[in-house]
């Protein structure tokens, strides 16, 4: 069918036949013989595929209430955005949003209103806390809440924390540090780079060494106690 410059054309060759759909003088769309739809494209290879030399973009629009879905190709990355003043959400297994990301760029998991950077809620009810100001990570429970770390038998997991250049110091990305060695047992605890105090896998406190010299003592130390009071007991 040739309805000119508006019209549509049907090839209907046995062995790929296809239909194509043409606009102001060229094909915009076309239906092959598989069935795959092709925009921009005359060989689509998925069901439906979308092709430009430039930026490309799907929306989806409910205008009832204004919420808005772009699922792009853009010049430096994929991208999947939610409209204006819009959330963007998602679900498995046809439920509500297991993760939420909001306006103000908060990630959520098990929660549609984070309240930091990143919030995690691990069961409906919450507990009920504000996080602090400013928080990175916030993990909440109405019972039980817990932050896990993991690795190998043999090595290590950490708790970091670094601080970056400024004031005539440098970039330290493990200036403190809460290290937990698994195959010795002990937590080490660092500050201002250094180790500073360590708990071993005997139950003893060593401060300002990482050696203990027995097995009995609770607290070892090279450098001097000075404390209020002090109580010595055999028991």
């Amino acid at each position: 069918i040739d309805g000119g410059p508006s019209g549509t054309i049907y090839n209907a060759s046995s062995s790929s036949a296809f239909a194509s759909f043409y606009t102001a003088g060229s094909e915009k769309m076309r239906i092959d013989s598989s069935g795959n739809v092709g925009i921009g494209t005359t060989t689509p290879s998925d069901k439906l595929e979308v092709a430009s030399s430039s930026s490309v973009n799907i929306k989806l629009n409910n205008t009832g209430n204004s919420t808005s879905l772009l699922l792009g190709a853009q010049a430096t990355a994929a991208r999947l955005t939610a409209g204006s003043g819009d959330k963007l959400g998602l679900g498995a297994n046809n439920t509500a949003d297991g993760l939420v990301l909001d306006t103000s760029n908060n990630v959520g998991i098990g929660t549609s209103s984070p309240s930091a950077d990143l919030h995690v809620k691990t069961d409906a009810t919450g507990s009920g806390v504000t996080p602090l100001s400013g928080a990175g990570l916030f993990i909440e429970g109405q019972y039980n809440c817990n932050l896990q770390l993991g690795a190998y038998w043999a090595g290590q997991t950490s708790i970091n924390f670094g601080k970056g250049a400024g004031y005539g110091t440098s970039m330290d990305a493990d200036n403190g540090q809460i290290i937990y060695n698994n195959y010795s047992g002990s937590m080490a605890f660092r500050a201002s780079g250094s180790e500073r105090a360590r708990l071993n896998s005997y139950g003893q406190l060593l401060v300002g060494t990482t050696s203990n010299q027995d097995t009995t003592s609770k607290i070892l130390t090279t450098g001097r106690v000075r404390a209020s009071s002090f109580l010595a007991s055999s028991n």
